[in-house]
């Protein structure tokens, strides 16, 4: 009986009960594995009729003790355990069956979700199949990706890293998990915690308030996907037949993906038409435009060869009424979340690339993988002169996919339309820049950036490239120069006001007068000098 916790409604069971109230009528719910049945609290509370089953023996008594209805069952066994758990409900109606902090513990998670899958099939009652209310630890959290970071895996008597958990998920093994046993998810009412029982030692630099490596660490996994906090996945599922699966077909990601936003002008079409006729073919050309823009677009893609336009891809996203900046990041957004491929390139509506520029680009990525490509006849990317001057158009980009999902990296309203200096600013930080030399015909780049835009990166931990210190240091040294200059013209200012204050100012003043009177002298030539 390790896990008696009692109920709290800010506890799982808490999180899981409400997710339970929100998507069943009430009827009775069926605990797998449910210890001493903190669950059965809240339920009942909720008008929800209990019946419990768990393998080990002293909690099954304990909770018979209390008045719980429970059994004793083997999950490892899913055949028998749907015969006792089909005997002991008899003909009532069964609405959900929950595993709470069950999974986790089993050696053989797959062949217990299938089972119970099949369980909810024979508990099926006039049509209505019961829902499935899950909660399993997320191991992805920021507390310990941090400390994992830095060799440390400090397994516990309870918590995320619990000594009887045998399998570990992450929300895409839990995504994998749940599809695989034929679940949909319908409903999810997550535990977030920022702070785990993992944060320990307290003195440990990738957890201690305040050290640039935790807050580096923590900004990198919160940006990675919406789960860095997420303590537990209380998720409710409804069984589905494989034929309301979604099918996986197999599908060869394009070598790249140029994402286009438009709003349908005439000046897409020249942009299509030199898409068109780059050398590289096996592209995925992606438009992303608001839905009101649709006819404008369509009609624009139908000067283009049937084979050209089996490469194109039409998104609409629904962005309101009028067209902004901000409508110009969200259709830049979508367009990075549905790309498929390996690369992710862009053109502005009217660019006129070169018909090489795309295959130079993919070539130069071949040769440095998972790093930016930054495409200019100029000089090669400085992070410190991006800082102060945006010298990249949009059109000579090209990032990883894999960059994109893994890091989060999305475009932000930073104001002025620097979004795309923003963009290249912090994927640069975090995946370095290599430079495609090929020219890159496109509209201008932002120009000067204000400081108001440039401050906006105060507020996260950012990576300079090796050789930075170097820069940093003639920067640093330019800096204490110009204070040591300053400070010598601030005493020289303070002297010549304690002179202009002195009595000897004033009583030389009628000299000073007579002087600035006095007609100027010229040095005395000869006539004959030359």
């Amino acid at each position: 009986m390790k896990y008696d916790f009692g109920f709290s409604w800010d506890s799982t069971y808490g999180y899981a009960a409400r997710l339970v109230d929100d998507n069943v009528d009430t009827g009775l719910v069926v605990d797998l594995g449910c210890g001493l049945a903190s669950f059965s609290q809240p339920l009942v509370e909720l008008g929800f009729e209990y019946q419990g089953f768990d393998y080990d023996a002293a909690s099954v008594a304990e909770c018979q003790r209390r008045g719980i209805a429970c059994e004793s069952i083997d999950l490892h066994d899913m055949g028998r355990a749907r015969d006792i758990v089909l005997a002991a409900i008899g003909d009532r109606r069964v609405v959900a069956v929950s595993l709470l902090d069950v999974v986790e513990h089993l050696p053989d998670p797959a062949s217990v979700l299938a089972g119970v899958a099949a369980l909810l099939d024979a508990l099926a009652s006039d049509g209505h199949v019961p829902l499935l209310v899950m909660s399993i630890p997320n191991v992805a959290h920021a507390d310990l990706a941090a400390k994992l970071a830095l060799g440390r895996w400090d397994v516990t008597e309870t918590g995320l890293l619990d000594a009887t958990h045998i399998t570990l998920f992450t929300h895409d093994r839990l995504i994998e998990a749940v599809d695989a046993a034929g679940l949909v998810e319908v409903g999810r009412n997550d535990v977030v915690f920022a702070d785990t029982e993992q944060r320990f030692p307290a003195d440990h630099p990738a957890v201690a308030d305040g050290t640039p490596l935790r807050n580096f660490l923590r900004s990198i996994r919160l940006h990675a996907d919406p789960f860095g906090h997420t303590y537990q996945f209380v998720r409710c599922y409804r069984r589905v037949d494989v034929t309301e699966m979604t099918t996986g077909v197999d599908h060869v990601a394009p070598r790249c993906t140029v994402i286009v936003p438009t709003v349908g002008d005439v000046e897409l079409s020249a942009t299509l038409s030199s898409l068109a006729a780059q050398t590289e073919t096996d592209l995925e050309i992606r438009l992303v435009y608001p839905a009101r823009f649709a006819e404008q677009v369509a009609e624009q893609t139908m000067t283009l060869t049937v084979a050209v336009r089996e490469r194109v891809v039409l998104d609409e996203f629904d962005t309101g009424v009028d067209i902004d900046v901000d409508q110009r990041i969200g259709l830049l957004n979508l367009g990075l979340g549905r790309a498929t491929g390996d690369l992710v390139a862009f053109a502005e509506e009217g660019d006129v690339l070169d018909t090489t520029l795309i295959a130079d680009m993919c070539a130069t990525a071949d040769q440095h993988p998972g790093q930016m490509v930054r495409a200019g006849a100029g000089a090669p990317f400085d992070p410190f002169r991006h800082l102060v001057r945006d010298e990249t158009p949009l059109s000579s980009v090209l990032v990883p996919r894999r960059a994109v999902t893994s890091l989060g990296l999305r475009f932000a309203a930073v104001g002025g339309g620097f979004e795309v200096w923003d963009f290249v600013a912090r994927a640069a930080s975090m995946i370095g820049v290599v430079h495609c030399h090929v020219d890159v015909v496109a509209g201008a780049a932002g120009g000067d950036v204000p400081t108001a835009v440039s401050s906006s990166m105060d507020a996260e931990q950012f990576l300079l490239p090796a050789g930075s210190v170097a820069t940093l240091r003639r920067a640093a040294m330019a800096l204490v120069e110009q204070d040591r200059l300053t400070s010598e013209l601030a005493i020289a200012r303070q002297r010549i006001e304690a002179l202009e204050r002195s009595r000897y100012w004033r009583v030389t003043a009628p000299v000073r007068k007579l002087t600035s009177k006095r007609p100027s002298l010229r040095p005395w030539r000869s006539p004959d000098t030359t």
